[in-house]
């Protein structure tokens, strides 16, 4: 049966403690030569084993750690390349400044879920933030005809906006909307601009109808020779004197389509040489009345509904 060897049972009652007095030194001299330095060797033999063996473990975690760093730089290498290529494309291209940053974080976001170890490398970090500025910087001098753009726009100035969008060779969301915005301005301006000649012309136009109304007036016919006033029966008769015809003349060319001018034209000319056309001056008067009012009528399309109204029913 195997023993246990200890200090207290051993090595003590030979030092003495056993009897409650000290050895003499020789004796412990030579118990420590025999017991107490081998002890003291196969515990520094132990220390020495357990330190290599952490000296060990730090050099496998030291040795895993450059490992990885060299994976880390080895995928950092691999995938700035492409990166870079990517956003160098991207604000190279004809997106909009505000449709490149959103590409820029876009690519940021993909590159770092496919590679997370990469999310905190200080150059992917500079790659992206100078990306950024870039399209930025792009946004803000693309932008910098932009107050001018409205001004133009605001006139309805499409020509001179288009110029200013197109310095840069780019348009971007922002300018496209300004023109067409330059652009509604434009038709609006024209509608007016219409609106207001048809007014003008509808104005100019009533003061016409209501002189016509004026003009002529009825006379009593008289005879001609003294024998004929013994039997002449007076009669009222219509006329309009010649500065009248011209008048209505000037009124014709002015207001009447080329239609209706060759008319009353041809109806004046051969009422004047006796060959027909218009009845008598009343005639004439009232055909040019109608002719007016109708054009009163078509005043309607391009001047406001109550003043055509009030023009077709003078």
């Amino acid at each position: 049966m195997a023993t246990t060897f200890t200090y207290a049972d051993d090595i003590a009652p030979m030092k003495g403690d056993y009897f409650g007095r000290p050895i003499s030194t020789r004796m412990s001299q030579y118990l420590y030569e025999q017991y107490d330095r081998p002890m003291m060797q196969m515990q520094a033999e132990g220390n020495k084993l357990r330190a290599q063996q952490l000296a060990f473990e730090r050099a496998e975690l030291e040795l895993e750690r450059v490992r990885e760093e060299n994976r880390r730089q080895q995928d950092e290498a691999d995938a700035i390349a492409r990166v870079s290529q990517d956003l160098t494309m991207g604000l190279s291209s004809d997106m909009d400044p505000t449709d490149q940053i959103g590409f820029i974080n876009k690519t940021r976001q993909d590159t770092f879920a496919q590679s997370p170890r990469l999310a905190g490398s200080p150059l992917f970090k500079s790659l992206f933030d100078s990306a950024t500025k870039s399209a930025l910087g792009s946004q803000q001098q693309q932008n910098i005809n932009v107050p001018q753009m409205q001004q133009t726009a605001g006139l309805g100035d499409v020509e001179a906006t288009e110029r200013l969008a197109d310095a840069d060779g780019v348009r971007t969301r922002t300018e496209l909307g300004i023109i067409e915005t330059a652009k509604s301005q434009r038709e609006a301006n024209k509608a007016r601009a219409q609106s207001g000649r048809a007014k003008a012309f509808g104005a100019e136009l009533k003061t016409s109808l209501s002189e016509v109304k004026n003009f002529g007036s009825v006379v009593e016919a008289r005879p001609q020779s003294g024998d004929d006033e013994q039997s002449f029966q007076p009669v009222d008769k219509f006329q309009m004197t010649k500065d009248e015809n011209q008048q209505m003349m000037g009124i014709v060319n002015k207001f009447l389509t080329p239609e209706d001018q060759k008319k009353y034209k041809e109806n004046a000319a051969a009422q004047e040489e006796g060959t027909g056309g218009f009845f008598d001056d009343e005639s004439r008067k009232n055909f040019l009345i109608n002719k007016l009012r109708d054009r009163a009528v078509d005043v309607l399309a391009e001047a406001p509904e109550s003043e055509a109204e009030r023009l077709s029913t003078s």
